[in-house]
């Protein structure tokens, strides 16, 4: 649409001037273009303009693509899981110790999904508060590091957890985990595993992937 360009000419009398014009043109025909041309410019230095303009008298300006889908951003992700029926509640419990890190996550929930965090700090409490709310949880967090490298209380929690609610998601936290996993394997302990420490895109990512590969969308 746009056609820039140098041109160094000899006009009588004169020595050799280089020339910089900005010529603007989409649908003109030479034609209409040609009256545009400056009086100053003329022999070969017009000749070559004019030959120039119908080259790009036919460009047309590039409609902008459409996109179909939105993009992935929470607000979509989280418009996209409510027209599902993934987010019914509205609730999510994460098992975590006290920490910036477990209030960082708390928070990120409520931004990115506008959910109602349940946090249970207390190891002991666990299983109590599990039966307390788990009902009314649309999905568990749990941080495998507040079990102190007790691989057993862990498992222990995590069955606890399928068997009561087996048709809800859950996401592990663990600073032993090499990478994030956003899809399942066999025996696994959740349907994603974060490591940590978690990012608040992880856990975008990681809460959008439990409940895809959960519902098997």
């Amino acid at each position: 649409m746009t056609s820039v360009f140098y041109h160094s000419y000899r006009e009588k009398n004169s020595g050799y001037i280089t020339m910089r014009q900005f010529f603007t043109t989409s649908t003109l025909t030479q034609k209409q273009a040609n009256p545009l041309l400056p009086d100053w410019l003329k022999g070969q230095s017009k000749r070559y303009v004019q030959r120039l303009l119908p080259e790009v008298s036919h460009v047309k300006d590039v409609p902008k693509r459409r996109i179909s889908t939105p993009a992935p951003t929470p607000a979509n992700d989280r418009r996209e899981l409510s027209a599902r029926g993934q987010l019914p509640l509205g609730q999510a419990m994460l098992f975590a110790d006290s920490s910036f890190a477990t209030s960082d996550t708390r928070t990120w929930l409520e931004e990115l999904y506008g959910l109602t965090v349940v946090n249970v700090h207390d190891r002991v409490g666990y299983h109590e508060w599990l039966l307390k709310c788990g009902k009314t949880s649309d999905l568990f967090i749990v941080d495998a590091d507040s079990f102190e490298s007790d691989q057993v209380l862990l498992g222990k929690f995590n069955e606890a957890v399928k068997r009561s609610f087996p048709l809800r998601p859950v996401i592990l936290l663990s600073s032993d985990a090499s990478i994030n996993r956003f899809t399942p394997l066999p025996g696994a302990p959740g349907d994603v595993v974060l490591k940590k420490p978690v990012s608040r895109t992880s856990l975008w990512l990681g809460v959008k992937a439990a409940m895809d590969q959960h519902y098997a969308v």
